[in-house]
């Protein structure tokens, strides 16, 4: 088996993995709500292993329309 190959089964057994654990959850969740369980409840169990996202270091700093106030401003202190 070239590596390639190994890559793509490794890759296709983890999809696999995913989705059953996937269905398995979605199946777990039915039960949950017809054992009487409130949608916080399963949300709660449901990230109970999930870790925190990194944070986002935004685009852009500025507001877009700074430049623009500042022309407006320049102007209206011009036709003052």
């Amino acid at each position: 088996m070239s590596e390639a190959e190994s890559v793509e089964a490794q890759e296709t057994e983890q999809q696999e993995t995913e989705e059953s654990r996937g269905n398995g959850l979605f199946e777990a969740c039915i039960e949950a709500v017809s054992a009487g369980a409130t949608i916080g409840e399963i949300t709660r169990a449901v990230r109970i292993n999930e870790t925190p996202c990194p944070p986002v270091t935004p685009v852009r700093i500025t507001r877009a329309a700074v430049p623009y106030e500042q022309l407006r401003a320049a102007a209206d202190k011009a036709a003052a």
